[in-house]
């Protein structure tokens, strides 16, 4: 006998929608569950609206928190303490709804204790999230920050240049006051790097713009050449600008 699959319409529980599966919807949304359960919930959340509206919120909500969240790697272990302290939490739950209802009925105090549980789950989960990516994003930030500016040897008779080296190992060229160039011309910046051939990157036809100089520059000499066009993968003139990166 076939089942009918009805589809699913946002917002709207499915038939078989629990409050089980409303809490692992938070778990999801973080990427806390695996194996079979993530297997299960999946297939549950292709049919429940009420869900993918969970799995919405949660994750625009952690994404919002993390702009703010402070640099911090998570330890290890974390995960697994957070969820056991919430195992605690509902077992006391339990033990005092016992003792101090012992004539409630039996669905009564697991109720009780599912609905502790319901909210800790998705509270230990946000924590994990957003550790990790204040951890993620700090490290980007310390990737980016500048740690060496080294001003370029000037063949022109006008503006100034520096190399910027970031901590990531790569840079850019900071042009300023050199007057852009017309006709399609452009200062191209090349990255040498010890005993290679010249390597293009970042083209510009302005005199006070950037050209970037991806990959790992340090111990690399920066040229820039003045080109009738981008594109070239050798260099047609000699440089007019050019330094050393210290190592």
């Amino acid at each position: 006998m076939e089942t009918s699959v009805h589809p699913r319409e946002y917002g709207r529980p499915s038939a078989d929608h629990t409050a089980d599966a409303e809490s692992q919807a938070g778990l999801y949304a973080f990427g806390i569950l695996e194996g079979g359960e993530l297997r299960r919930f999946e297939r549950h959340l292709a049919a429940c609206g009420r869900c993918a509206e969970v799995v919405d919120g949660d994750q625009a909500m952690v994404m919002a928190l993390s702009l703010t969240a402070p640099e911090a790697e998570p330890s290890p272990g974390l995960k697994d303490r957070l969820l056991a302290r919430a195992a605690e939490e509902v077992a006391v739950a339990s033990s005092a709804s016992r003792e101090g209802r012992s004539a409630q009925p039996p669905t009564a105090i697991a109720d009780a204790a599912w609905f502790r549980l319901r909210w800790l789950l998705p509270v230990a989960a946000i924590l994990i999230a957003l550790l990790a990516a204040g951890a993620l994003i700090g490290r980007q930030l310390s990737d980016s920050q500048v740690v060496a500016t080294t001003p370029m040897e000037n063949r022109l008779d006008r503006g100034e240049a520096v190399v910027l080296l970031r901590r990531n190992g790569d840079g850019t060229v900071q042009l300023h006051d050199f007057g852009d160039l017309p006709d399609g011309r452009v200062y191209q910046a090349w990255v040498i790097p010890p005993g290679g051939t010249p390597i293009p990157t970042g083209a510009s036809s302005s005199g006070d713009g950037s050209l970037s100089l991806p990959g790992d520059i340090r111990g690399s000499t920066i040229a820039v050449t003045l080109e009738d066009g981008p594109g070239r993968q050798v260099p047609n003139v000699p440089p007019v600008m050019r330094v050393q990166v210290p190592a």
